[in-house]
């Protein structure tokens, strides 16, 4: 894909694609029953997502979307009663500075996906507080086999808010990240994580 891409910017034609042709293949395709049309529509639709939630809210201060499929506690357990480490990802996290407030947006094209279990968990995930599931997210940088891209992640949030992440020593070297590297373990546990409390947690479909 990176080689088309460069093949075509290096051909001059990159502002020759379709949009229309590709937006209507999209809404074409999307009436067939195995086709992740939310996953693909989301590139056209996040350069106008902040713009439309402000409109929308009309709150003090301004949100933005600072993660995307920001992974929450799927609340699952093994046989034996013990939780799991498998996440559900809200498909966007926005954040208001202003106001202090965490903002789960889930995406959604069918009313027919819309259900109240999904509702319910949103709900309980709330509640948690926020220390509790950035928590969920900072275990996942310790190990399993998406260490590293968690910790990039982490990373990421950090430089997109960094009081959310409430560490401000947490700045892992590039070298800890390549592959076949060691030491990503005993860094994350000699991170001091004090996510703050008074950061208020909702949800909202979109």
């Amino acid at each position: 894909m990176a080689n088309w891409i460069n093949y075509k910017i290096n051909q001059g034609s990159m502002n020759q694609l379709n949009a229309e042709v590709i937006l209507s293949n999209l809404i074409r395709y999307k009436a067939l029953p195995t086709y992740q049309f939310e996953r693909r529509i989301d590139a056209f639709i996040q350069p106008y997502l902040d713009g439309f939630l402000n409109k929308h809210l009309q709150c003090a201060g301004e949100y933005k979307m600072i993660y995307p499929e920001f992974p929450l506690d799927a609340e699952a357990a093994k046989s034996n009663g013990e939780k799991t480490q498998h996440a559900f990802y809200a498909d966007y996290l926005f954040y208001n500075s202003t106001i202090r407030n965490i903002l789960f947006v889930e995406f959604k094209t069918d009313t027919e996906s819309v259900n109240i279990n999904q509702f319910n968990y949103y709900a309980r995930k709330c509640s948690l507080g926020w220390p509790t599931l950035l928590q969920f997210y900072i275990e996942k940088t310790k190990g399993g086999k998406y260490q590293k891209k968690y910790v990039a992640g982490l990373k990421f949030l950090k430089d997109q808010a960094s009081e959310l992440v409430g560490c401000n020593a947490f700045d892992p070297p590039l070298e800890l990240l390549e592959p076949k590297k060691s030491g990503i373990t005993n860094y994350m546990r000699a991170c001091a994580f004090k996510p703050p409390s008074d950061i208020t947690v909702d949800f909202m479909y979109l």
